[in-house]
C-alpha cells in the first residue's frame, strides 16, 4: 500500500473491510500511539507519523493473517499485571484468569506465606498473586529455560521479587520448601487432541506447554506423587484441567492425603478447575 497520507482514515477503510473488528483496529492503533483505544474511536481523522503508520499497518496485517491478538500486541493484561509474551510461552487464556479469581476467593481467610506457580510459562499466576500479596514468598518454576526467562522479564516489568526454579515439576525444588498455595496450569492435551487444535494454536503456542503423556494426564499423575511432600498442612492446590478430564484427574488424586477434592466450572459451564486441600 502506498503511503500517501498519515491520516488513520485510509487504514480504517482498508482493514475494517477485512473481517477486523472496530475494537481490534483501534486497540492496535492505540498500542502503537500509546493512547486509550476508546479515545481514538471518536478521532478517526487523527494524523500519525510515517513510522507509526507503518507499524500500525504491519500489526494489522498480522491480525488479519490469523495471529492471536495477544501475539500481535506482544502482551496481555492479567488482573493487575501486564504480561509480555514471546514464542516460548502460552498466551494466558480467560480460563486461567477465572482460576485465579476462584483462588483469591478461596484463600481470602487463609494465611498464605509460600506460593508455588508450577509450569509457570509467562509467570502470570504467580506474578499476579505476588502483586496482590507482596509479603508472600513466590516461586515460579518451569522445565523450559526460555519460558523462565520470559517469566523473569515479567516479574521485573511488574516490579515484584520472585524466585525462579528451572525444574521438571518439583524435581529440583529445595527439599525443605513447603507451600501453602500451589498454582499449576500444566500441559494436559493428548497427542491425538493436539492434531485437531486450531491453526492459531499450532502456529503460535509452544508444543512443550500443551502436550502431556498418558493421554494428557501424565503431569497430573506425577504431581499426585510429588506434591504432598512439598505442602504445608491444609495447603491448597489449584489445577487447570481439560474440560473432559474431571473424573480422571479426581481419580488420580484420590489418595487419602487429600482432605478435599472439588471440581469447578468455567463461565461456559465446563469442568475446568480442580481444587485440592491437604490434610
Amino acid at each position: 500500500m502506498e503511503l500517501r497520507s498519515h491520516n488513520l482514515s485510509p487504514l480504517k477503510k482498508q482493514y475494517l473491510s477485512d473481517s477486523l473488528s472496530k475494537r481490534d483496529f483501534f486497540e492496535i492503533v492505540a498500542h502503537v500511539l500509546n493512547k486509550g483505544w476508546q479515545d481514538l474511536v471518536h478521532c478517526p481523522e487523527e494524523s500519525v507519523s510515517r513510522d507509526d503508520f507503518i507499524k500500525i499497518e504491519v500489526l494489522l496485517e498480522k491480525k488479519i493473517s490469523g495471529m492471536p491478538f495477544a501475539r500481535v500486541l506482544g502482551y496481555v493484561d492479567f488482573y493487575d499485571a501486564r504480561i509480555e509474551l514471546d514464542e516460548n510461552v502460552l498466551i494466558p487464556r480467560p480460563e486461567t484468569e477465572i482460576l485465579f479469581d476462584k483462588v483469591l476467593k478461596r484463600v481470602s481467610s487463609r494465611s498464605i506465606s509460600v506460593v508455588f506457580d508450577i509450569c509457570t510459562g509467562s509467570g502470570c499466576l504467580g506474578i499476579a498473586y505476588k502483586k496482590k500479596n507482596p509479603s508472600c514468598e513466590v516461586y515460579l518454576s518451569d522445565i523450559s529455560k526460555e519460558a523462565l526467562e520470559n517469566a523473569a522479564s515479567n516479574a521485573l516489568l511488574n516490579q515484584v521479587n520472585v524466585s525462579l526454579i528451572e525444574s521438571d515439576l518439583l524435581k529440583y525444588f529445595p527439599k525443605e520448601l513447603r507451600a501453602d498455595l500451589v498454582f499449576c496450569n500444566p500441559p494436559y492435551i493428548s497427542k491425538n487432541e493436539y492434531a485437531s487444535l486450531d491453526k492459531s494454536v499450532h502456529e503460535h503456542d509452544p508444543k512443550l506447554a500443551l502436550i502431556a503423556e498418558d493421554n494428557g494426564l501424565g503431569v497430573y499423575k506425577r504431581l499426585s506423587l510429588e506434591l504432598p511432600g512439598y505442602l504445608s498442612p491444609g495447603a491448597l492446590v489449584a489445577l487447570e484441567i481439560g474440560y473432559m478430564q474431571k473424573d480422571s484427574v479426581k481419580e488420580i488424586f484420590s489418595s487419602s492425603v487429600w482432605k478435599e477434592i472439588i471440581c469447578e466450572k468455567d463461565f461456559a459451564g465446563l469442568d475446568r478447575f480442580i481444587f485440592l486441600e491437604l490434610h
